[in-house]
């Protein structure tokens, strides 16, 4: 079947080979790669450089990309809404998002969903908000869980408030503080994060009119936890970031307080009854989890 094929084509430029593309789709690797040359001879064009450096788009191959995975989505969207009728729950639920809230969320969330609804199955795809943001737009998945850009055409909805809390090496002397304000910072070396929630932090102290005047930067937030154990200095990060490393060091709220804004993002009104199941779940389930916790 041509839509066979279109998946074979389709998950090979996902995945960046044949071999990767065969695991995915449980073929072996010659049968991915024929049903992709015969797409090639079929239309007459050629849609993959072959290199041994790897497999790359031809422009062709680029242009038909965007209406081949309209077409996958729109036949899995269907398969959805028949399932649906025939009372089957079953289906798949495509859904892109940051480290913390995979390594925090999604674990508890989808051990119960999957407890509920057997049949349903989750892709998860783990990158940064730009990245998660053109991931819907090409509609390779259903649901971020991420804060986004302002884009008018997005569905976003606020999922949690995740508080910044000010890290620091126990014994510090910010540790008399209950909550710490922002002026105070000045006077030590800051670690800053360099990843896209920086944003937000930065915009919560433009508007209260302060500067903290950054010594290094860098990404992972474990890594930062280890910088301010040993004492190289002091950062902010959101508090679920800190969930491994919270016994590490010592934390504070600010004062004032600011909140990295975590959405649930769609492109467009879900109609995959699997994906508004996990919309309409995923509040509840989270509020649970905050109970427990």
């Amino acid at each position: 079947m041509t839509i066979t094929k279109f998946r074979a084509f389709l998950a090979t430029v996902e995945c960046g080979s044949f071999t990767e593309a065969a695991k995915r789709l449980y073929y072996t690797q010659s049968a991915v790669s024929r049903m992709v040359s015969d797409l090639e001879s079929q239309w007459g064009v050629a849609l993959l450089n072959r290199k041994k450096t790897g497999l790359t788009l031809t422009p062709a191959g680029a242009a038909l990309l965007p209406y081949i995975r309209q077409i996958c989505s729109d036949e899995m969207r269907l398969n959805g809404v028949l399932q649906d009728m025939t009372g089957l729950k079953q289906g798949v639920v495509r859904l892109g998002t940051v480290t913390a809230v995979a390594n925090e969320w999604l674990p508890i969330v989808l051990k119960k969903l999957m407890q509920e609804a057997p049949g349903i199955e989750y892709e998860v795809l783990i990158g940064n908000g730009d990245v998660i943001d053109d991931w819907l737009k090409e509609d390779r998945i259903d649901v971020g869980l991420f804060t986004p850009k302002c884009d008018g055409n997005l569905n976003a909805e606020l999922l949690h408030l995740d508080e910044f809390r000010v890290i620091f090496p126990k014994g510090h002397p910010l540790s008399k503080y209950k909550k710490i304000p922002l002026r105070v910072l000045q006077d030590y070396p800051y670690i800053l994060h360099g990843a896209s929630w920086c944003k937000e932090l930065e915009n919560g102290l433009k508007h209260g009119k302060q500067r903290i005047p950054v010594r290094y930067t860098t990404v992972g937030a474990t890594s930062i936890v280890n910088l301010v154990k040993a004492g190289i200095g002091v950062s902010i990060l959101p508090e679920l970031l800190l969930e491994n490393d919270k016994a590490k060091v010592e934390s504070r709220p600010l004062d004032p307080p600011l909140y990295r804004k975590l959405f649930v993002v769609t492109h467009g009104t879900p109609t995959m009854p699997a994906v508004k199941v996990f919309l309409e779940r995923l509040p509840a389930l989270l509020k649970k989890r905050a109970k427990k916790s």
